[in-house]
């Protein structure tokens, strides 16, 4: 199903587009964030739980093309074209074509200051994101008959690593 649903997501999505995923443990959620690694998008994660002035502020700074939220989100007017709808997840389109250059290396930006709501990322390649899970399965060897629980939040470091390691050894996450 996850395959299948991601595979769905990323045909949506277009080349060298930024993303915004406010994230949460759920199924859909992880879909999503899946499949933009998949395209090889640059992809920017917030917390569900951050304040919409500070998700605003990011939006503003960034310009993503696209957000994928919660489907209790409202951004206003600039986001209003659903493009896929989960039970919990929308993908929205930002309704202007964004222009800005993007740096290819970028694959995801992760805050640095989870609770202060400061915007600092630190940028991650998809060569960094592929090293650090084959480094952490290696280093506690995660295999997949391995069963974890996603209790961290998956847009800080610690809760997501622990999603992309279980994912990359067919594990199993709850």
């Amino acid at each position: 199903d996850l395959l299948v649903r991601g595979n769905y997501v990323k045909e949506k999505i277009k080349k060298n587009s930024v993303i915004l995923n406010i994230t949460s443990n759920k199924a859909d959620c992880i879909i999503g964030y899946t499949a933009f690694l998949k395209k090889n998008l640059c992809q920017i994660l917030l917390d569900h739980s951050f304040e919409i002035s500070y998700v605003n502020k990011i939006i503003k700074e960034y310009k993503p093309n696209y957000i994928f939220a919660p489907n209790n989100f409202n951004f206003g007017d600039k986001y209003v074209k659903k493009i896929i709808s989960f039970k919990n997840y929308v993908l929205f389109e930002e309704s202007k074509i964004n222009t800005l250059k993007i740096n290819k290396l970028n694959s995801l930006l992760l805050t640095t200051s989870g609770s202060t709501e400061s915007p600092k990322f630190v940028r991650f390649s998809h060569n960094n994101i592929k090293n650090n899970v084959q480094s952490i399965c290696e280093n506690l060897s995660i295999n997949a008959k391995h069963t974890t629980i996603t209790t961290m939040p998956m847009a800080y470091s610690y809760g997501l690593s622990i999603i992309n390691t279980h994912l990359f050894k067919n594990g199993t996450i709850i």
